[in-house]
């Protein structure tokens, strides 16, 4: 479970860094550190041993008992990159296509070494995907599990009778809650990493593991939460560990009903001028998996799509565009490599660039409509996506598109006429709103 950090015994800080939450910090990367679940394990490894005798599998089980988790560590074990989506955002058949396809075609940094490695689909929450689209969307998952090169592993929380075409094609992984006893192994390997062993008394844990109702992420959280009361609760003279825990279990339920939307969080969010108060919204937004890169690469996307409503000054905007690009590159860098170690900045950056456009414009409050999320088509002032881009668009490989391409473009479009620039956003399939992100991208 060790993480490489260090932690002062009793003081709650996780060396230098900033603090995690533990359900990011100590989700597992390898198969042998994923417990409670070693039957869906043995189902999973049988299934890509097998591929492509059958090319897709459902993860079917409730929310916490760790599939997405699982699918991660298969694939780290297997030296698979992942790729993944979520269906439920996608709107219809065509967006789905649309984003296999590019996921799909998207090269990782060992693609670009000349270390090309596997790949396995994650599709997330197919259970989700909702609107007029429903039948062609599944149609087009159908298709695209029979016709796959990689394995296409599929989640979902409950069985429904409209994903029976889904079911068919795939192997089905049944999951159900884990049990009170690996969870309270777990829970106990973190108090002994994280040097609380003497502050946290084994029947509050075993309290916690028996209220998660089989769900890790529930458990942890609430060792979490009573973890950092009892340190305040030393820090003001307490000394009774047994009864201080005791007394702040019963005030572990009402802290779960504090999650709120992503909705609500991203416009409280977006009308906060701290970086502490952005952080504390961003904690209480309620994800289906906190520990997902997918989850808080969602989050960005929110704040992206809404941010230019704190104010339309793009040279206030851009203050914290430098914030979302850090944010950006560390994201992805959590992703590819699975170091939680450090995702504790992707938090700190995304909430600095939030909270210096509020001071900029001089903002405390965010009274806009908060808009769902379009697929981006690229990030804000990357060079890497705009190269992907239009590596998708011209198909040449990211390295000529590089070094022969990307130079004389942007002299281009640097000196050329504005008719030009407008036909190149066009080339891109760009949405009009995008073409701030070009400008932004020129003054790199």
């Amino acid at each position: 479970m060790s993480t490489g950090e260090t932690t002062e015994p009793g003081s709650g800080r996780i060396g230098r860094t900033p603090e995690l939450p533990w359900v990011e910090k100590y989700r597992p990367r390898n198969l042998k550190d994923v417990v409670g679940v070693d039957t869906r394990k043995a189902q999973l490894l049988a299934f890509l041993k097998k591929f492509p005798a059958k090319r897709g599998a459902v993860l079917i089980g409730p929310p916490g008992v760790g599939k997405t988790t699982l699918a991660y560590a298969v694939a780290r074990d297997q030296g698979c990159d992942i790729i993944e989506m979520n269906a439920s955002d996608a709107r219809s058949s065509e967006d789905i296509k649309r984003k296999i396809s590019e996921t799909v075609r998207s090269r990782s940094i060992t693609d670009f070494l000349g270390m090309t490695k596997n790949k396995i689909i994650l599709i997330d929450e197919v259970d989700g995907i909702s609107g007029t689209e429903d039948k062609g969307g599944i149609a087009t998952l159908v298709d695209i599990i029979k016709k796959t090169d990689y394995p296409v592993l599929l989640t979902c929380n409950e069985w429904l009778s409209k994903l029976r075409p889904i079911y068919d094609e795939c192997e089905m992984i049944r999951f159900e809650g884990v049990g009170k006893d690996a969870i309270a192994i777990v829970l106990k390997r973190i108090l002994e990493n994280e040097g609380y062993t003497d502050l946290v008394p084994n029947a509050a844990v075993k309290t916690i593991a028996e209220n998660a109702g089989g769900d890790f992420r529930s458990g942890i959280n609430d060792l979490q939460s009573l973890v950092r009361g009892l340190v305040q609760k030393r820090k003001a003279g307490g000394s009774n560990a047994a009864a201080g825990a005791k007394a702040m279990l019963g005030n572990l339920q009402p802290t779960r009903d504090e999650f709120i939307t992503v909705q609500r969080g991203i416009g409280k969010a977006l009308g906060s001028a701290a970086i502490k108060d952005v952080k504390e919204i961003l904690d209480k937004i309620d994800m289906p998996d906190v520990s997902s890169t997918y989850e808080w690469d969602k989050i960005m996307q929110y704040l992206l799509q809404n941010y230019t409503k704190i104010t339309h000054d793009v040279d206030i905007l851009d203050k914290g565009n430098d914030f979302f690009v850090l944010a950006d590159a560390m994201l992805g860098y959590v992703r590819q490599t699975q170091d939680w170690s450090i995702f504790g900045y992707v938090i700190d950056f995304i909430s600095s660039a939030v909270a210096t456009i509020n001071i900029a414009a001089g903002k405390k409050s965010f009274s806009g409509k908060v808009d769902a999320p379009a697929f981006r088509a690229f990030r804000e002032g990357s060079p890497e996506a705009m190269i992907g881009r239009i590596g998708q668009t011209i198909d040449a490989p990211d390295e000529e598109i590089k070094r022969e391409l990307l130079p004389v473009l942007k002299e281009m479009l640097r000196t050329g006429t504005g008719s030009f620039k407008e036909d190149f956003i066009d080339w891109l399939g760009l949405e009009p709103e995008d073409k701030r992100k070009v400008t932004s991208w020129l003054k790199k």
